[in-house]
């Protein structure tokens, strides 16, 4: 079976860092990336989240990077 890829976008809420580790989970899933968006946080703070969960994981080759898009 082949994986379907995703990249996570998300604000830094708990569920959307929870998230991670779902997506991890899952074998028929592959987490291409991991995208911060300011929503409801501030986004360097979250990319460094995200990324101590993926190296916790030992997943810290996936990228995570900040968007420079705002939230509405």
């Amino acid at each position: 079976m082949s994986k379907q890829p995703v990249i996570l976008i998300q604000d830094g809420a708990v569920d959307e860092l929870m998230s991670i580790f779902l997506l991890e989970s899952m074998e028929n899933v592959e987490l291409l990336g991991v995208v911060v968006v300011n929503g409801d946080c501030l986004a360097q703070p979250t990319v460094a989240v995200s990324q101590k969960i993926l190296a916790l994981i030992g997943t810290e080759y996936i990228p995570v990077v900040a968007s420079t898009a705002r939230a509405v």
